[in-house]
């Protein structure tokens, strides 16, 4: 188990698998070796291994707050929102304390764009828990989402009080000024967080983002093929690279790169809208209007009025 434990800390995901199985093998019902390989299995990708460790704990401890906690966690990493909200509703019942589940739960919502509920769980943490930096940066991200730049920039901030290498921090910030068209400031930050993270694939397609935004488009295009060269399964930046497409007129090419992203996560931020633009290019206002339309209802209009007279 020690050796497990280290392994997991030293981010040796396959090593840690190897001895918490080991563990198990001399004792078949020690929890924290099921709980433990769970995470390791969750670190490499496997969902199905690491649902069943984690649910095999809660079988043999219905109050294992752990592995409820991890299970909600796996099924917000492979987008299983409301599988996780079972998990943590049961939390929240039997843990009204806890700041972690209150965090989980805003961290849910928001995936699911209640972004009312999200922000009053992230303030219900944020009480219980006034000195964590994650909670900062997350309820930061939300009003980030909700446009609310002034509140987002504020949060974000004292994420950095209490963490000045914040990367996480750092990245929002340089899309909250990126939206405000604070160009300059946006790079500054996106370079922060890359310094950081030198290897995410996030932070360097936000920067290729900040890019296209003053159309400095092979800046934007370098930046955006090296994320997907590093998680090909990016959906923000197969997204940016439709935009690319679309500023080149190539309406094919960016309506099949939206329909990818949208296929690995539809939350990604005004993908609805670029998809019209791309059915719009291609002279299939039917399908245009279908997709300005589902972006209204999702709130990520980007001002359709020009094209009103053609959706009726």
């Amino acid at each position: 188990m020690e050796e497990g434990n280290a392994a997991l800390t030293n981010e040796e995901y396959s090593i840690a698998v190897s001895k918490f199985s080991e563990a198990i093998e001399i004792h078949e019902n020690y929890l924290s070796a099921l709980n433990n390989r769970g995470i390791a299995y969750q670190k490499l990708g496997q969902f199905e291994l690491a649902n069943s460790d984690y649910s095999q704990a809660i079988m043999l401890d219905v109050d294992y707050f752990d592995a409820y906690f991890n299970r909600s966690l796996l099924a917000i990493d492979f987008h299983q929102y409301y599988m996780a909200q079972d998990d943590l509703d049961y939390l929240a019942t039997n843990y009204p304390d806890s700041s972690k589940v209150f965090f989980g739960i805003g961290l849910t919502q928001t995936y699911l764009r209640n972004y009312d509920d999200a922000l009053s769980s992230f303030n219900v943490a944020i009480a219980l828990d006034s000195l964590n930096v994650e909670l900062f940066v997350n309820r930061g991200t939300l009003y980030y989402y909700r446009k609310e730049y002034k509140l987002a920039k504020s949060d974000l901030e004292k994420s950095l009080e209490l963490d000045k290498n914040s990367h996480e921090a750092f990245n929002t910030l340089s899309l909250c000024f990126a939206d405000e068209g604070y160009y300059d400031r946006a790079k500054e930050y996106s370079n922060m967080a890359i310094e950081l993270q030198p290897e995410n694939p996030y932070y360097i397609n936000n920067r290729g983002f900040v890019y296209l935004q003053i159309d400095s488009l092979v800046k934007a295009e370098t930046d955006i093929n090296r994320s997907l060269r590093i998680d090909n399964k990016n959906s923000w930046a197969l997204r940016n690279k439709g935009i690319l497409a679309l500023k080149s007129s190539n309406f094919e090419s960016a309506k099949r790169l939206f329909i990818e992203a949208i296929k690995i996560d539809d939350f990604t931020s005004d993908i609805y809208f670029y998809l019209g633009e791309a059915y719009r290019g291609l002279s299939n206002d039917k399908k245009a209007c279908e997709m300005y339309n589902k972006s209204i209802k999702l709130k990520e209009s980007k001002g359709l009025n020009s094209f009103n007279e053609h959706c009726s």
